[in-house]
C-alpha cells in the first residue's frame, strides 16, 4: 500500500504570529527552546566521557570501559537528535537556504552509504545498492549538501527501525520528469494508520512497533522538509511485518522548483 505523505503537520498558530504573546501553543517553539537548553549539558557529558575514555582507558577494567563507551554512544545519539530538532526548527522558521548546482546523485548516495556503514555494522545490518537501471542517472539541479543530509538521516533512521541482521537497500531511477531515490528496510513494516504519523514529530502513532527508538519522526520530518524545498515529495509503501519503502521523488527541473521552495521557506 502506497501513501503520499504531506510531511508538514498543521501548525497551532500562523507562522507570522507570536505565540508567546497570544497564548497559543506552538510545538515548534517549544521544541526549539528545549533543544537549545539540552544541547550544552549533553555536549558537556559527551566531552567528559571522551576525556575519560582517552585518559583513563589503560586503567579501567572491561566493565567500566563498557559503561563509558555506552555513555559516549548515548550522548552522541542524543546530540544528533538535538541537532535534528534545531535544524527542523530553523527550516520551519524560514531559515532554509539552498545552494543549487548541477549534481551527479550517485556520488551523493555513495557518500551517504559510507557515513551509515559503521552504524549498520553495529547491528549486523547489510547496506546494499539496488541496481535496476541500464543507463546512468541524469544530472539534477539540487543542493548536494542538503540532499546528502536527507539521505544520511533517512539511512540512519532506517537502521534504527531495522531488525538486527536484516538488510537495507538504497536505489534510484528516473522516469519522465522525476528522479526517485528509495530506501527499502526489510523485516520492518507498520500499519497504514501508523504510516500517517511517521513523518509527524508531534503525533505518536498508536500502532508503532514496541522498542522503536525516539526521534524517528523528527529525523524523517527534516528529510521531508528538505525534499519539499526542492519541489519534491515523499511517498511511503508499507507491508506490515514485511518491509518499509520510503521514496524521495525529485523533479528533474529542480532548479526552478527549488527556488520556489527556498523562497517559500524565507
Amino acid at each position: 500500500m502506497e501513501h503520499f505523505l504531506q510531511t508538514r503537520p498543521p501548525r497551532s498558530a500562523p507562522a507570522n504570529s507570536d505565540s508567546r504573546n497570544n497564548g497559543v501553543f506552538d510545538p515548534i517553539q517549544l521544541l526549539e527552546v528545549t533543544a537549545h537548553d539540552l544541547r550544552n549539558p549533553i555536549s558537556g557529558i559527551l566531552a567528559a566521557g571522551q576525556y575519560l575514555l582517552e585518559d583513563a582507558n589503560s586503567v579501567l577494567d572491561e566493565h567500566h570501559l563498557a559503561l563509558l563507551q555506552s555513555i559516549d554512544a548515548s550522548s552522541r545519539s542524543m546530540l544528533r537528535l538535538i541537532e535534528d530538532a534545531l535544524e527542523l526548527c530553523g527550516i520551519e522558521s524560514g531559515h532554509l537556504r539552498l545552494a543549487i548546482e548541477t549534481t551527479d546523485l550517485q556520488p551523493v548516495m555513495n557518500r551517504a552509504l559510507l557515513l551509515s556503514n559503521m552504524v549498520a555494522d553495529l547491528k549486523q545490518i547489510r547496506l546494499e545498492v539496488e541496481h535496476r537501471r541500464s543507463a546512468p542517472l541524469p544530472a539534477i539541479c539540487v543542493d548536494p549538501v542538503r540532499i546528502l543530509h536527507a539521505l544520511d538521516s533517512l539511512l540512519l533512521t532506517s537502521i534504527k527501525l531495522a531488525r538486527r541482521g536484516s538488510k537495507i537497500s538504497i536505489g534510484a531511477g528516473s522516469r519522465g520528469d522525476r528522479l526517485t531515490v528509495w530506501v527499502r528496510t526489510e523485516g520492518f513494516g507498520i500499519s497504514p494508520v501508523a504510516l500517517r504519523s511517521l513523518f509527524n514529530p508531534f503525533r505518536k502513532g498508536r500502532n508503532n512497533r514496541p522498542g522503536v527508538e525516539g526521534g524517528i519522526a523528527l529525523s524523517l520530518a527534516k528529510v521531508g522538509r528538505i525534499i519539499e524545498a526542492h519541489g519534491g515529495a515523499v511517498r511511503v509503501e508499507g507491508r506490515e511485518g514485511a518491509e518499509l519503502l520510503i521514496k524521495l521523488a525529485l523533479p528533474l527541473t529542480t532548479r526552478s522548483a527549488a527556488r520556489k521552495g527556498a523562497a517559500g521557506a524565507h
